[in-house]
């Protein structure tokens, strides 16, 4: 079957058409961020690095009887790219076992590059789309910002059999933009014995907007995240920790 020339593909996308891959076996073409990995340190991945996540969130669907989860894996570094594969877990049958590989520059966090597919398939490339999803947009609203105040303590998390100190930090910011509002209370525990960084400063991003905070003590860790817990529009979203490692090795081949 004859792929669709530019203009077609786009005017589908302008009305809110999915392609499909080719393969039944994949499911719909995902949407890729260009922030989708601002919450990592690009600059500081190291290739081999991983971590996989057990997910909440009433946004996400599971595999009846089953825990989602997220696997993240530095696969490649690449000059000034690092390339990253995101698995998805016991997803149920729309996003089960599709692997995103994202070309992140390790100079500002932004995803350049994209393909997905599955473990040992073939790689399809997808655009990133600019902004981050969820964030207020169209030209008539201006360019949100983000305020609020946040503070740091130490807390033991257990993560598997092993229980880790972690530094913890509580936020509570207010997204502002012409057109709406959002609040939300996010709380971070670091680990630097977690691999896989966390981009943790003392101007954090929500929505790849860089916060402006009230600090009472300031992040001093330089780790992988442990747990993860955000509370906006009167639901909780949770990442906690399952198992990490070094020794990651790619899996989706990219043209």
């Amino acid at each position: 079957m004859p792929l669709p020339s530019r203009s077609a593909f786009l005017a589908l996308l302008c009305a809110g058409v999915t392609l499909r891959a080719e393969d039944p076996a994949l499911p719909t073409a995902p949407q890729v961020w260009e922030t989708d990995l601002c919450d990592w340190d690009a600059a500081a991945l190291k290739e081999g690095d991983w971590v996989e996540y057990e997910l909440s969130s009433p946004s996400i669907t599971a595999a009846p009887g089953k825990r989602p989860a997220r696997r993240f894996a530095c696969v490649g570094l690449d000059g000034e790219t690092a390339w990253v594969e995101v698995t998805e877990k016991n997803a149920g049958p729309a996003k089960d076992g599709m692997v995103l590989a994202l070309g992140v520059s390790r100079e500002t966090g932004r995803v350049t590059a994209a393909f997905w597919g599955r473990a040992g398939g073939r790689a399809i490339p997808v655009k990133p789309t600019a902004g981050a999803p969820g964030m207020p947009g169209g030209p008539l609203v201006t360019r949100p910002s983000v305020a609020g105040t946040g503070t740091v303590s130490r807390e033991k998390v257990k993560s598997g059999a092993a229980l880790l100190d972690c530094e913890k930090i509580e936020l509570r910011t207010e997204l502002t933009s012409s057109c709406c509002n959002e609040k939300s209370r996010t709380t971070l525990w670091v680990s630097d014995k977690v691999p896989f960084p966390a981009l943790v400063g003392e101007r954090p991003l929500v929505k790849g907007v860089a916060a402006e905070i009230e600090w009472t003590g300031k992040p001093t860790v330089r780790g992988g995240l442990v747990r993860k817990s955000v509370f906006r529009n009167n639901a909780t979203e949770t990442m906690t920790l399952l198992r990490h490692g070094r020794d990651a090795a790619l899996t989706l081949s990219r043209p």
